[in-house]
């Protein structure tokens, strides 16, 4: 599973990642208030460029640390003199492990099998492949 955009932007090159842009490189720390409290941040920033290579965008990933932990990372598209917020991720933790539950299923999940272009399809009946999930 690869690591979304926003924890990518320090490791990018991972192996299951597909890179269609450069990696963000590090542009510069400052202070950023949120909600009346004061985060480190570190700006991160890549280039989006057309198919001739001409440069029409940014992308910014702002590292927003909390007492040397990083707390949330929010992502801006730099265009025409402008900065649009695009999203955040809260980082609740991030840890080596992966916790037995994390693939848990909570409830009753059914697959069914991929459409063939048989008369089941024509006709709208899936058909039922097993039931994943609780009992």
């Amino acid at each position: 599973m690869a690591l979304p955009d926003e924890l990518a932007i320090f490791c990018w090159d991972e192996p299951f990642r597909d890179n269609f842009t450069a990696a963000p490189v590090y542009n510069d720390s400052s202070k950023v208030t949120l909600d009346k409290k004061e985060y480190d941040c570190d700006r991160y920033v890549v280039d989006v460029k057309s198919l001739a290579g001409t440069l029409i965008a940014q992308e910014a990933y702002n590292a927003l640390y909390d007492g040397g932990k990083l707390v949330r990372v929010q992502k801006y598209l730099l265009y025409e003199g402008k900065e649009e917020f695009i999203l955040e991720v809260e980082v609740k933790n991030i840890s080596s492990t992966v916790p037995e539950d994390a693939f848990k299923i909570g409830k009753k999940i059914k697959v069914y099998a991929a459409e063939n272009g048989d008369m089941k399809d024509l006709l709208e009946e899936p058909v039922l492949v097993e039931t994943l999930g609780v009992n």
